[in-house]
């Protein structure tokens, strides 16, 4: 029944993927993250219990951050896409910079933002509540990390010449390994928990799709 009930979900799911944009990095990261809350919500079920309050506010503030970090990426990914098509006509690498580095200041500040947020509530008092709570700091820290990569590298490009150009396209894979690694934990520690943590899984199902 789960994987008949996954399977038609799944169907459902990839009829709205366009509204996720065309960046492969960004429209997968958002596509598994949707997959894990419809998975989340067939194991809650309709008789789930109802959210324990310190569960509620640790998947409250991580979901909130979470939504405002992925839209923060995608923002800077439909932008930096659109400079980036036009550099064969104009060769002028100054746009794509500072879609670059605009973009990776605004994911950057949302995955700090997670880290502060998710420090100021704690750990949920739940199971393995404080391994969730650990790997969540670790990989937004990772996340921020991953990004001021990418727009220290930014620095070395110059021009159009071939090192200017792996050097942009260096710095601009950083977006791709921060949704990766965003994504990683959804279907990683962040599922594994909610499994076994019915108050959790239920928080998480009505604060990450509200």
């Amino acid at each position: 029944m789960l994987a008949a009930v996954t399977a038609q979900c799944r169907v459902v799911l990839r009829k709205n993927l366009d509204q996720h944009g065309e960046n492969m990095a960004t429209a997968a990261a958002t596509k598994r993250g949707a997959i894990l809350l419809i998975g989340i919500a067939v194991l809650v079920g309709v008789a789930a219990p109802a959210a324990a309050s310190s569960a509620s506010g640790w998947a409250k503030t991580f979901c909130n951050g979470q939504k405002k970090f992925r839209a923060a990426l995608k923002a800077a990914n439909d932008e930096s896409t659109a400079v980036l098509r036009q550099l064969p006509q104009t060769l002028d690498v100054v746009p794509v910079k500072t879609a670059l580095d605009n973009g990776f200041t605004s994911t950057r500040q949302a995955a700090d933002n997670i880290v502060r947020s998710l420090k100021k509530v704690g750990a949920p008092d739940i199971t393995n509540g404080k391994k969730l709570h650990k790997a969540a700091l670790t990989t937004y820290t990772t996340v921020g990390t991953e990004l001021q990569t990418g727009q220290d590298t930014l620095s070395t490009v110059s021009g159009v010449d071939p090192a200017s150009l792996d050097a942009l396209s260096n710095a601009a894979r950083a977006l791709g390994d921060a949704a990766n690694t965003d994504s990683g934990f959804s279907l990683g520690v962040l599922y594994d928990t909610v499994k076994k943590n019915q108050s959790l899984a239920a928080a998480v199902v009505k604060s990450c799709t509200s």
